[in-house]
């Protein structure tokens, strides 16, 4: 029942947002919008969200190999496409990491590397985002705007601060493991250690850390194009730079468990936010849903990938 009530929550919120934004302008200007965006800049999104990831599952192979895992490399574009578009079609936006943890606890036989680096693999794309936002809002505030957003920002500032403290600070660590044991059985507190040493292991290794948040930082920043090629579907004419300042705090605004995929959340949050360099909403609501309409697009390989991988284990099972 909780879960019934949360999933209706979400289809509330997103929906909701979505009827708001498009009855205040109408249905009509936004299909025009979609009918008549450009279909070349929506290829090149289509190249460069591909390359992005590419270079998400390198930096998860990457993960997987200092983990111990060793896999194909076209095995993990494989998983990490599924992620993707599991990721998409859930309720949750987070629900194909649960496949990508099934795939590899099967294939390595190794829970705690799957968990791993999953989770490495998201705290690197979320520290990233949060970085880029936090040095947006700097930049902006500094133009003289978006003072309401500095709370969300310094709080999720803080979030992470204590996160990465509490991830690779060995007492902290202890501590929390200390804590903990009083509240979970001993089977799982030995699999939360063995986590956290993979953890804690990966943050000693600094060449392999700044080489994974360059890679992040080039992910992250392809998606930003993403957005800003979509807007020059729809006739978007600014420059490059309030994408590069808006897209990631959208982005993580749009990542908060309150809505479906992030839908209406992500529409709302660029309508406030473009409004502010000139553009009207009843062209920032094209081009953040064509964003979003990119994403699913670009994750369709993923039901492909799974339905060939779920095909040959069932061949292996009869065999």
């Amino acid at each position: 029942m909780k879960n019934k009530i949360l999933i209706g929550v979400k289809l509330i919120v997103s929906f909701g947002l979505l009827y708001f934004l498009v009855h205040k302008i109408g249905l009509r200007p936004v299909l025009i919008q979609l009918e008549n965006a450009k279909i070349s800049w929506l290829l090149l999104a289509i190249v460069v969200f591909t390359f992005s990831n590419l270079l998400g599952s390198l930096q998860w192979y990457l993960l997987l190999r200092y983990a111990g895992v060793q896999l194909h490399f076209f095995r993990v574009v494989q998983y990490y496409y599924i992620g993707l578009f599991f990721n998409n079609i859930f309720i949750s936006n987070m629900g194909g990491d649960f496949f990508r943890l099934f795939y590899i606890s099967k294939q390595a036989n190794n829970s705690s590397a799957a968990v791993s680096t999953v989770f490495l693999d998201r705290f690197l794309g979320f520290t990233m985002l949060t970085f880029l936002a936090i040095m947006g809002g700097i930049y902006w505030s500094g133009a003289g705007g978006l003072a309401q957003i500095w709370p969300i920002l310094l709080v999720l500032m803080f979030t992470w601060v204590l996160v990465i403290f509490v991830l690779f600070n060995k007492k902290l660590g202890t501590f929390f493991r200390f804590l903990l044991k009083w509240f979970v059985s001993e089977k799982i507190l030995i699999k939360l250690r063995d986590i956290y040493n993979l953890i804690y292991d990966f943050s000693r290794d600094k060449r392999l850390l700044a080489y994974l948040f360059s890679i992040s930082f080039v992910i992250q920043l392809s998606r930003v194009f993403i957005h800003y090629f979509a807007g020059r579907a729809v006739g978007v004419e600014i420059g490059f730079v309030p994408f590069l300042i808006f897209i990631p705090i959208i982005a993580l605004f749009a990542s908060l468990p309150i809505s479906v995929g992030g839908l209406g959340v992500r529409e709302q949050t660029g309508v406030i936010l473009f409004r502010r360099v000139g553009i009207p909403m009843a062209v920032t609501i094209p081009m953040e849903f064509l964003a979003y309409l990119l994403t699913v697009v670009c994750s369709l390989p993923g039901i492909l990938f799974f339905v060939l991988i779920d095909k040959r284990r069932n061949q292996d099972e009869k065999s």
